[in-house]
């Protein structure tokens, strides 16, 4: 039954400081595949925190929506990501972006103390978690604030890359010059286990 707090439930970001690796698309068909009736059958959230807002536009072609209770960030600057969810399908919820993101980094550093805000999601993405089996967010091909906090708030975050050595060198840099040392500074006072899964071809 889903809100029992007892029970796991996951939010993951596909992250990568490079563009054009398929990262909106792969989090739009993670979040549809995960969400069909017919396959996973899962309750997902989808959440577009991409200043490109590739994946609002990707839902409003594929769904013919064309209006939005509330973009993600009037969302986090209204304290509560509740009012900016609609509902696609009867599995699949979604939060849209906007070209307005770059306000998001504003109102976070104004709005929290410095190593803070890589936490000042989490509680917003906590208040409906439970409300989901997956909530999947499209960040920026870069590291900003914004996607800090998004990192902070996801327990998965999911490197993508191209199947070559050089992708695979710039994976590394993004974990271990990168992803591990703001989670060290962020984390002093948790108990924290960064695992990496390697694939093999």
């Amino acid at each position: 039954m889903r809100g029992n707090y007892n029970e796991k439930r996951t939010s993951c970001s596909l992250n990568k400081y490079e563009s054009g690796v398929g990262k909106t698309t792969d989090t739009d068909l993670l979040a549809i595949t995960a969400s069909k009736p017919s396959l996973f059958n899962q309750k997902v959230l989808l959440i577009d925190v991409d200043l490109q807002a590739n994946t609002t536009s990707n839902v409003k072609r594929t769904f013919n929506q064309r209006h939005f209770p509330q973009s993600f960030v009037k969302a986090v600057q209204s304290g509560t990501l509740k009012n900016a969810i609609f509902p696609l399908t009867k599995n699949l919820d979604f939060i849209a972006g906007s070209i307005a993101e770059h306000e998001l980094t504003d109102t976070i550093i104004d709005n929290s103390k410095s190593k803070r805000r890589y936490l000042y999601l989490t509680k917003m993405v906590d208040e409906i978690k439970y409300d989901y089996d997956y909530i999947f967010f499209d960040v920026a091909p870069s590291t900003d604030t914004v996607v800090d906090a998004i990192i902070m708030a996801s327990d998965y975050i999911i490197a993508v890359q191209e199947v070559r050595k050089m992708a695979m060198e710039g994976t590394s840099n993004f974990i271990g010059k990168y992803l591990q040392p703001m989670l060290d500074n962020s984390l002093k006072k948790h108990t924290f286990k960064l695992q990496v899964y390697y694939p093999h071809f």
